[in-house]
């Protein structure tokens, strides 16, 4: 008889779980056995969890207090995937302060009091650089602010404090509101031209799956990772090679035949625009992980795959 291991993860609870990245988190979870719990707003769209709404404990922030959940749930680790990205010229500067800093502190403070082992938080590759990313100035600051803050919670509690910095996602059923949703739609539609910048910023795009194996690959592995006083861990994802976002955008064209006229250097490049940007992978990778996808994979995935394709492997 298989021994288990009494080390092993298997309660998560998921912030943002109905996101792009949420679901296909959500998805992996499931289709691996854990019980998983997700936090939501009374106003979140549940519509990407649907085939899962069965097999996972929903919470409701807006009628619940966050100690109450935790006792609820009784978690082993937390993914922490929420983030308001402040795209609206109408949304107020507190309501990114609140989702992005204060909500994950609170969680983060609780979690200590309810013995959860690990917590991961979301990062993203905009705050390798010491300047607010530009086109989204109040997303980068709060998320570079979290980390410091983050980092006092962390000297109050034993749990083990991961943090994940994401290169540039793509795959199936993203928000619509972002450039490549937005790009392939335009593509498909044979719309007559697309204004773009020069394209020649260089990007690290890495297929959602492989980044969803990141997150599971820290749950798995987190026994192995050893604990740092008064800080947090980071990991980089991405595939480690960056390419041309000019090159990106033309494989999609070609990927779907369209007729767009592709109007390279119609839009200047923003105030303090990323030039090139691309993981270092090697801590992930001696724990067992490495990106499974050919950028020219995901791109097919991305357009013509079924978006809870988890289920189906």
């Amino acid at each position: 008889m298989k021994k288990e291991n009494s080390k092993a993860l298997k309660n998560i609870l998921v912030t943002g779980a109905t996101g792009f990245l949420g679901h296909h988190v959500i998805s992996k979870l499931v289709a691996e056995g854990y019980k998983v719990g997700i936090l939501k707003r009374k106003f979140s769209d549940l519509s990407r969890l649907n085939p899962f709404l069965s097999l996972i404990d929903i919470f409701d922030l807006d009628t619940m207090l966050i100690p109450e959940i935790l006792t609820s749930f009784q978690g082993d680790a937390i993914i922490h995937l929420a983030t308001n990205y402040g795209r609206s010229l109408n949304e107020p500067i507190t309501g990114v302060i609140e989702s992005n800093l204060v909500f994950p502190l609170s969680l983060l403070e609780c979690s200590g009091e309810f013995k959860i082992k690990v917590f991961i938080n979301t990062d993203t590759y905009f705050n390798k650089f010491s300047i607010p990313y530009g086109k989204l100035p109040a997303y980068s600051l709060s998320k570079q602010n979290l980390l410091e803050w983050m980092t006092i919670l962390r000297q109050k509690s034993s749990i083990k404090l991961l943090n994940l910095r994401l290169e540039h996602i793509f795959g199936p059923h993203d928000n619509s509101n972002k450039f490549l949703p937005f790009l392939i739609e335009n593509l498909k539609n044979n719309v007559p031209k697309i204004d773009l910048t020069l394209g020649t910023q260089r990007r690290d795009f890495i297929y959602v799956e492989d980044v969803v194996d990141a997150f599971l690959t820290l749950i798995k592995k987190y026994h192995l990772i050893p604990s740092v006083d008064n800080s947090y861990i980071e990991y980089e994802v991405g595939t480690g090679e960056s390419i041309l976002l000019r090159d990106f955008v033309e494989m999609i064209h070609d990927s779907l035949n369209s007729r767009t006229k592709l109007n390279f250097g119609a839009i200047p490049y923003a105030n303090y625009e990323i030039m090139d940007s691309k993981a270092s992978i090697n801590p992930l990778k001696n724990l067992g992980w490495h990106p499974q996808h050919t950028l020219s994979e995901g791109i097919e995935k991305t357009l013509y795959s079924n978006p809870y394709c988890f289920l189906n492997q």
